[in-house]
């Protein structure tokens, strides 16, 4: 059998040993919490020890984010892929769905709406239109 350095192994059997670890580790303390609770004369039952198992940094640099939106606002790929990858990136919360990001922008008066064709934000309230519709008589 070759012998495989730690180094060349993938990144996937290293972070699944680690993550047993930290599963059998979290399991441990749990009992020794539950013991606890009944020696305290509290439930057992509502101790839950919940590791956390995200080991690799899938976080975006504010350039990988620019370039995002860049190729998004270019037409390369869709609004649902651009949502997808900054879920992927921990810029959006992976418990919250597309429709969801859409109603949060679409209810947040602070954003400004994305650039029309003609490159102008259409901000509803007239501030995008030809200084000609805004005549006083």
């Amino acid at each position: 059998m070759p012998h495989i350095a730690l180094r060349d192994a993938p990144i996937g059997s290293e972070t699944s040993t680690i993550k047993q670890v930290a599963i059998n580790s979290a399991g441990a303390i749990e009992q020794v919490l539950k013991f606890v609770a009944t020696w305290a004369g509290s439930d057992p039952e509502a101790v839950n020890v919940a590791p956390n198992l995200d080991f690799i940094d899938r976080s975006l640099s504010p350039q990988e984010i620019v370039g995002l939106v860049q190729g998004w606002q270019s037409g390369a790929y869709s609004k649902q892929t651009l949502f997808d990858n900054l879920q992927r990136g921990e810029i959006i919360s992976d418990d919250v769905t597309f429709e969801e990001e859409e109603d949060r922008i679409a209810e947040d008066p602070s954003l400004i709406p994305p650039p029309t064709n003609d490159g102008a934000a259409d901000l509803g309230n007239g501030a995008a239109a030809d200084d000609d519709d805004n005549t006083d008589e």
